[in-house]
């Protein structure tokens, strides 16, 4: 089973709008086994966008990381911690677990597959990988907003993807495979929106 692991920041601060590559720095030193980008991903911190390049981190802030349930003990190290995100400090609550639950229409914020940085045929791409985690060509799939993640000196280009008209195994098997590359720094990791149709697994 695959959960997410949800440790929420516990003070207001601002940390940098592209903070990926050092929530991944800083994360790995606790806990080196995030590396292994096939099992792991860590979500974007959410947050308010108030001034240029940074992000105001809010009570709903958290980081969280994406996991098979039977590593989660991996982590636990990170209860409490004061972590360095690009010479911006968080510190951390307790973990909390929650269970993927099926979404009719998921959405990932960035997807990134290495080859394809034009539109056209990242969509060509994108629906390749969808079907290949299981995902039914009626699904609809809309790529939007066309993003960037900075990784030291490199500009990775990448896309928001948004799929809907899933069905149950459908949405559970996106949500435990994701799409593209990247996924220990967040990309390619899908979730539900605001308004998702979601129901509990069973």
């Amino acid at each position: 089973m695959i959960v997410d692991i949800r440790l929420k920041i516990l003070c207001e601060t601002l940390i940098p709008l592209q903070h990926q590559y050092p929530l991944l720095s800083a994360v790995s030193k606790l806990a080196p086994t995030v590396h292994d980008r096939n099992l792991f991903g860590i979500h974007p911190i959410r947050g308010m966008h108030t001034e240029p390049g940074y992000l105001r981190t809010t009570d709903e802030s958290a980081v969280t990381i994406r996991a098979p349930a039977d590593q989660i003990p991996i982590f636990l190290v990170l209860s409490g911690t004061r972590l360095d995100i690009g010479g911006c400090f968080i510190r951390l609550g307790v973990p909390q677990i929650f269970s993927l639950k099926p979404c009719r229409r998921l959405t990932s914020h960035l997807v990134t597959i290495k080859g394809y940085m034009e539109r056209d045929v990242f969509e060509i791409a994108a629906r390749r990988q969808l079907e290949e985690v299981g995902i039914s060509p009626n699904a609809i799939v809309n790529i939007g907003a066309r993003r960037i993640i900075r990784i030291k000196d490199k500009t990775i280009v990448g896309y928001q993807v948004d799929v809907d008209g899933l069905a149950p195994m459908e949405s559970l098997s996106l949500q435990h495979q994701g799409i593209g590359g990247r996924r220990h720094m967040g990309c390619g990791l899908f979730n539900s929106g605001p308004q998702a149709e979601c129901r509990q697994e069973g």
